[in-house]
């Protein structure tokens, strides 16, 4: 089951923070078996990252805690989030790719290995690949989506298979 909005942020105190939301409650009421996180994209944005980004790495644990916690011990994994392919004349010195390379990707690899749960990479593997992107150069397309679930499904399957099982 799928409860994501797009836009939100992972950081507590941002304006559109998943925090914030009646689905994440919900999310965590549902009771899941397995959980794919994947924030952080909104979060490099520059205005957004100056005032709130020392606590990204905090709140994104504070999200799989929450997630840990439920009395179905999920699988947790955490998703990098993917690259962008904004022009440059949009963002000056494209600041929030810097963030999101330099910063964010970093943070959510370094969180998952703290907390003791997986990472799917979709980062690095949508790299290079601009047409699997829509012209705005953030969000993908149906291609793009396609490939995003295809490394989501490798890397769940095994646990989704085992809770099916039980």
């Amino acid at each position: 089951k799928g409860f994501a909005i797009p836009g939100r942020t992972a950081l507590r105190d941002a304006e559109l923070s998943v925090w914030k939301e009646d689905y994440f409650q919900a999310a965590l009421k549902w009771d899941p078996d397995v959980v794919v996180i994947c924030l952080g994209a909104n979060d490099c944005w520059p205005a957004i990252w100056q005032e709130h980004g020392g606590k990204f790495k905090k709140d994104l644990g504070d999200i799989v805690a929450a997630f840990a916690r439920r009395p179905s011990r999920p699988r947790i994994w955490l998703a990098t989030p993917m690259p962008f392919f904004i022009p440059a004349d949009r963002f000056p010195g494209n600041v929030q790719l810097k963030i999101l390379e330099d910063e964010t990707v970093p943070a959510v690899k370094e969180v998952a290995a703290v907390a003791g749960v997986g990472v799917i990479d979709l980062h690095k593997p949508m790299q290079g690949r601009r047409e699997l992107f829509f012209p705005d150069g953030v969000h993908s397309n149906p291609a793009g989506a396609a490939r995003m679930a295809e490394r989501v499904w490798e890397a769940v399957e095994p646990a989704v298979a085992e809770a099916r099982a039980r």
